[in-house]
């Protein structure tokens, strides 16, 4: 199937509460090649895109790949107090000037230039040319500015890094907003991963994220979890975002939901127990700051 249909070709989405209104969608949105494209030119290269964490590059040279389909974007700590991004690809030939090793998910490692493998151009962490081999047979006609890598937005914000191909995006912190006020509090910029594995689903992307985005699979695909007590799921509107929870059933204390209390003879027990049992099966969901917390109460 070849022709997209249910896009609204030329509608910005500014909010997510425009989005409210029950719809049907189509299933070209899940297998159309048309589709995928169309996502790539006005979502993938228009947003703000999370491409790693700040102690990943640590240290100036540390560097690493962000590739989202047919882009792909060096990230480098090009000083201190710096980070730079651009586009990862030669400007001599379009050779990539970094490959992703054979079964990673990207390149990471620490260099103080970046060589291409076809000719030799070589470019500095900020992207500037620094070396071409025979560069007088070109008559003058290579500039720093026309051997310059194209330059990618990068912003930071809780520890994450984040890039964005479109030039005239707006700031990260607008399109956070108002999750990024909401997050902060939590300190995020301090956490590191438990855990952290890669793979390929065989589906479409939409497919693996929608069941992140919604509790009401919950009772029915982890019914373990209901022996702790009955929550209720709910997702609202923040900007251009949204974030879940939970809310108790008539009859229950609603702050006692919120805050993923357990049910029973003694709430602070299951509590405790549910915290727990996330923690050791689970492995998501919780921390260990809110499993001692939980264990002390």
């Amino acid at each position: 199937m070849n022709e997209i249909s249910g896009i609204a070709k030329d509608r910005t989405v500014q909010s997510a509460d425009e989005l409210t209104e029950a719809v049907v969608i189509p299933v070209e949105a899940y297998i159309c090649a048309d589709y995928a494209r169309a996502e790539r030119d006005k979502l993938w290269r228009k947003t703000w895109l999370q491409a790693g964490r700040v102690e990943e590059i640590a240290e100036v040279g540390d560097f690493m790949t962000f590739d989202i389909l047919d882009d792909s974007v060096i990230i480098a700590r090009s000083a201190p107090d710096r980070i730079s991004a651009y586009h990862n690809v030669c400007m001599h030939r379009g050779r990539k000037l970094v490959d992703t090793p054979k079964g990673e998910r990207n390149a990471t490692g620490k260099k103080m230039q970046f060589r291409c493998g076809f000719h030799g151009w070589r470019y500095d962490l900020d992207g500037a040319c620094i070396h071409i081999a025979e560069q007088q047979d070109w008559n003058g006609a290579l500039t720093p500015e026309n051997t310059h890598l194209p330059e990618v937005r990068v912003d930071t914000w809780g520890g994450w890094v984040f890039v964005n191909l479109d030039p005239e995006a707006g700031p990260l912190r607008d399109y956070l907003e108002p999750m990024a006020t909401m997050v902060e509090p939590f300190e995020p910029q301090n956490m590191r991963f438990r855990w952290r594995k890669w793979f390929v689903a065989d589906c479409n992307w939409k497919v693996a994220m929608e069941a992140f985005n919604e509790t009401y699979h919950v009772e029915t695909t982890h019914p373990e979890f209901m022996k702790f007590g009955q929550f209720r799921g709910w997702a609202k509107n923040r900007g251009l975002h949204s974030n879940i929870g939970y809310d108790a059933p008539k009859g229950m204390d609603e702050d006692k939901a919120k805050l993923r209390l357990g049910a029973g003879a003694d709430p602070r027990q299951s509590t405790a127990e549910m915290q727990l049992y996330t923690w050791e099966n689970a492995n998501t969901n919780t921390t260990r700051t809110l499993v001692d917390a939980a264990l002390r109460l």
